[in-house]
Formats: structure tokens, sequence, C-alpha cells
């Protein structure tokens, strides 16, 4: 309880409510808001001035190692070679897919095609069923098969985007 007489708020600091003392006031004359950023609220702070790249000439905001993401201040692309800024998984825009792509396409633990047709035989699509690519199917199963059989499964994470993309064109 606050030290206050006749107060019975939580104290906050200095056995002081907020109200009682608790917090700091803010260093501006005639300002009773309590101090956010050093000693001034937040109406009479100056605000926290961000850091600039280190590159001559150059006005943008620092990332990395005082640098802006075009002088060297992000990530490195994953691919040997490319100095490309790192945008999703580690790889650049041009080689985020190339990387996807090197998936595997084979199922493991067989050959499930007949079941497949079965399931998916009671679907309406706009397309051949024929024209269909199965490889995304056996890919994404694999690992629920797995997990039923009673292993850990293992999901390559870098391949769920491929999985999806050939899923969104099969609906589109």
């Amino acid at each position: 309880m606050c030290l206050a007489p006749g107060c019975h708020n939580q104290v906050y600091a200095r056995n002081l409510c907020t109200r009682h003392g608790g917090k700091r006031q803010c260093a501006v004359d005639g300002c009773h808001q309590h101090a956010r950023v050093r000693e001034f609220c937040s109406k009479h702070s100056t605000g926290h001035v961000k850091k600039r790249c280190v590159h001559d000439g150059c006005t943008k905001l620092a990332n990395a190692r005082q640098r802006c993401v075009r002088h060297g201040g992000g990530r490195q692309c994953r691919i040997s070679g490319c100095g490309t800024h790192a945008r999703s998984g580690g790889y650049c825009r041009r080689h985020s897919k190339a990387s996807s792509s090197q998936c595997s396409t084979s199922a493991p633990g067989g050959d499930d095609d007949e079941q497949d047709q079965l399931v998916l035989g009671t679907l309406n699509f706009d397309v051949p069923i024929e024209d269909v690519d199965w490889n995304w199917m056996d890919n994404a199963a694999s690992p629920v098969r797995t997990w039923i059989d009673g292993d850990k499964p293992e999901i390559d994470f870098d391949c769920t985007q491929e999985y999806l993309g050939s899923l969104e064109d099969l609906l589109v």
C-alpha cells in the first residue's frame, strides 16, 4: 500500500503510488505528466533520433553495421556468389524459387496413385483429371503417413512454398 495517508493504491516505486510520487514528473515547468523518455513526458521529449547510413551522401536509415541495405547493412543471399539482399528464408527474390525447386518430387514410401485417384475422383475439377500434376500431393502426404506409422516426420519447410504454389495452380 502507498505511504500517503489514506491512500490504498498499489505502490509503484519508493513505497508510493503513481499519484503520490511513485513516478517521476516531467522536467518542464508546469507540466504534470509522468516522465517517459529520460526526464521528459512524451509531449516534451525530443524523440529518438534514428541513425543514418554512414556511406557518403546516403540519407537512408541504417539497418545493420551502420549501413542501409543498399550499402551493405542487410543479410546477403545464401547462394554463393550472389550479393543481393536476402528477403525470405535467407534467399533473394531471384533464388527463393530456385531453392524451392531443389525439393524432391518423388514420394518416399511407395506409390499410392490408386488410393489418391479414388479419393479425388469424387471431387469436381474444372480441368481434366489427367492434366493434374499429383506430385505435390504425394510430397505433402508423406509426413502425415510417417506420423501415422509412429516415426517423427521430417518436413522440409523450404519446400512448403512449392507445395502451396502447386496447390494454388490446381485451384485456379
